[in-house]
C-alpha cells in the first residue's frame, strides 16, 4: 500500500490489529529515508501497541509484506508512477 501526504513531515505508524509483519519505505521526494519492519500488535488494550516514527520528514510511505524490501537502503532513489487510466 502507497500514502502519499500532501506535505513533508515526521510520521508516525502502529500496527494495531494486524497479524503479520510488514516493511515500510519512509521516503522523502525521490529518495528512500530508511526501511522498517513492523511487528504485529494484537494486544486486547491496541493504545500499548508500539508506534515507528521516520527518522526525518517523510511524503510518503510504502507498505509491503515483510522481506520484500531487505535489498533496499537509505539513498536509494525510487520513481512512482501511476498507470493511466
Amino acid at each position: 500500500m502507497l500514502f502519499q501526504f500532501d506535505e513533508p513531515a515526521q510520521r508516525e505508524v502502529w500496527m494495531a490489529g494486524m497479524e503479520i509483519p510488514i516493511d515500510v519505505a519512509w521516503i522523502a521526494g525521490d529518495q528512500v529515508v530508511a526501511v522498517d519492519t513492523l511487528e504485529p500488535c494484537t494486544m486486547h488494550d491496541q493504545s500499548r501497541c508500539p508506534r515507528w516514527t521516520s527518522p526525518g520528514d517523510a511524503d510518503t510511505l510504502l507498505e509491503v509484506p515483510a522481506g520484500s524490501v531487505e535489498t533496499i537502503t537509505p539513498g536509494t532513489a525510487i520513481t512512482i508512477s501511476e498507470d493511466p487510466p
